[in-house]
């Protein structure tokens, strides 16, 4: 950056220095891009932001800093129809929960209920994969337990993982 370097430059596969940041759970570097104007919003080559990368691998240190020092775009979906509460759920870690919880501190009015590209909710999604501790706090904030995804089925119709 010193040296000149265009901060937003891509790679083959449109992921910017953010993304990579982001993916690799490089927290301190995700803020020194950041803070040098970086845009948070750069889309890859499958329409992810480096937010979604960083609910996918469940790096909680990423997302904190993406949702309170840049202006990313929680509601971007990728090429699947998958907003980041989509693929927390489906990529769901063992931390999903508490990275959950972050979100709903930046975004309390959250909506759970969107379907993603196959008409799964989030909540789907969490159950569909065995994502115990997600599920039930999709529910305790609210979460619609009756929606069924495009394929007709529901949490009370799907087998679990």
């Amino acid at each position: 950056l010193l040296a000149g370097a265009n901060i937003n430059n891509v790679t083959a596969n449109r992921r910017s220095a953010l993304h990579i940041a982001s993916e690799n759970n490089r927290g301190f570097i995700c803020s020194i891009l950041i803070e040098n104007h970086i845009q948070a919003n750069l889309l890859d080559s499958n329409q992810n932001t480096a937010l979604h990368l960083a609910v996918q691998h469940g790096h909680s240190d990423v997302v904190r800093r993406l949702l309170s020092e840049s202006d990313i775009d929680v509601f971007t979906l990728n090429n699947k129809g998958m907003n980041c509460l989509h693929v927390l759920a489906h990529y769901s870690m063992e931390n999903a929960h508490l990275i959950f919880a972050t979100l709903l501190e930046f975004y309390p009015k959250f909506p759970l209920d969107i379907q993603d590209g196959q008409g799964n909710s989030a909540l789907l999604s969490a159950y569909k994969n065995g994502h115990g501790q997600l599920c039930r706090a999709l529910v305790t904030a609210g979460a619609n337990l009756s929606i069924c995804n495009t394929d007709l089925l529901s949490i009370f119709t799907m087998t679990v993982a």
